[in-house]
């Protein structure tokens, strides 16, 4: 059973030609299914419509329209229990009556109008299409939208995607700076990097890493094989927006290929186990420090995608046994990584 999984978004479902924007070649295995329609089930509407000073109906509301998925956001997000504990109503009138959650409530009740929401539905719509037609066998999830009083972007459980809508109001919404969040964070807090973070949290959850204590190597190449798998299925997301970079930082990435590659081969670091190691190379950040200032954070990434893209060329192997293929020492010898 999944557990419960919490992350801190058009692509044509006939354009996809021999590569993505992203530049990676194209899978043999990547196919439309029938069409997968994705309508998002609104959680957030539901709650904002509540009234505050009788809650009696939001409990059994919840219950019957969101099952288990509303328990978890009930209890994993908004840490106020199950709908049916004790202190619940006391809990959620507080998480309702909140300033600042009233506010997220509000704003995204302003982005997120019908037209938006229609056009993200489209996109997902077109993304799930390509992923049920390569992965037959793989469960489409039921998707919800929520507000999580600026906490939580996505967060996944037994055939669920939920999407934070407040984590996506803009990079320029007025109370983010006050909310601690950094320039290079809000800067990818918008509708339009909304769909690609949906299918990567999706693809993060239905193919997680062995384990956490792996090589660098191996964070990279598994990050470089959930980006490749979100390029196959967004075909037409361009390689900033897939990565979160901006246009000078995928420059200054493009450039700086070779040089990124020597430096971890001759500061011996991919296959350093430590978790610092790893987070500081994978992880969000204003730039990647082992590099240069001007490098985007999550530089290693990139690279992984690079390895990764590279693999597929070279080996002619399907989406599908790339994303089986635990050996990330393997896809590196097959690759033939030249930077």
């Amino acid at each position: 059973m999944k557990k419960l999984f919490i992350l801190s978004i058009l692509a044509s479902l006939f354009a996809v030609g021999c590569s993505s924007k992203s530049g990676a070649p194209k899978a043999p295995d990547v196919k439309a299914a029938d069409a997968v329609a994705v309508k998002i089930i609104r959680l957030d509407r539901d709650l904002a419509k509540s009234n505050v000073n009788n809650l009696t109906a939001v409990g059994p509301m919840i219950r019957a329209k969101y099952g288990e998925f509303g328990e978890l956001y009930c209890e994993g997000i908004l840490g106020i229990g199950r709908t049916t504990s004790p202190d619940f109503q006391k809990g959620l009138y507080a998480f309702l009556t909140y300033p600042v959650v009233q506010e997220g409530f509000s704003a995204s009740n302003r982005v997120f109008t019908p037209e938006v929401i229609s056009k993200v539905e489209e996109e997902l719509s077109s993304a799930f299409t390509l992923y049920k037609g390569t992965f037959p066998d793989r469960q489409i999830p039921k998707v919800y939208s929520y507000v999580a009083g600026f906490n939580q972007s996505m967060m996944l459980a037994d055939g669920a995607l939920g999407i934070g809508l407040d984590k996506y109001l803009g990079a320029d919404y007025k109370n983010y700076p006050s909310m601690g969040f950094p320039r290079y964070i809000m800067r990818k807090m918008t509708v339009e990097h909304l769909p690609v973070d949906a299918m990567y949290a999706w693809a993060s959850g239905e193919f997680p890493i062995r384990s956490a204590s792996e090589p660098l190597l191996s964070h990279m190449v598994y990050q470089g094989k959930l980006m490749y798998l979100v390029s196959q299925m967004m075909p037409n997301v361009t390689d900033t927006l897939l990565f979160g970079f901006t246009k000078k930082q995928m420059k200054w990435v493009k450039n700086n290929e070779k040089m990124m590659w020597e430096v971890l081969i001759g500061q011996k670091l991919l296959f350093n186990t430590e978790q610092m190691v790893a987070t500081k190379m994978v992880g969000e950040a204003p730039f990647t420090t082992i590099y240069s200032p001007d490098s985007p954070g999550k530089a290693a990434v990139w690279q992984g995608f690079r390895i990764v893209s590279s693999y597929m060329k070279n080996t002619g192997s399907t989406l599908d046994q790339l994303m089986k293929e635990d050996d990330f020492q393997r896809i590196l010898d097959l690759a033939k990584y030249k930077p």
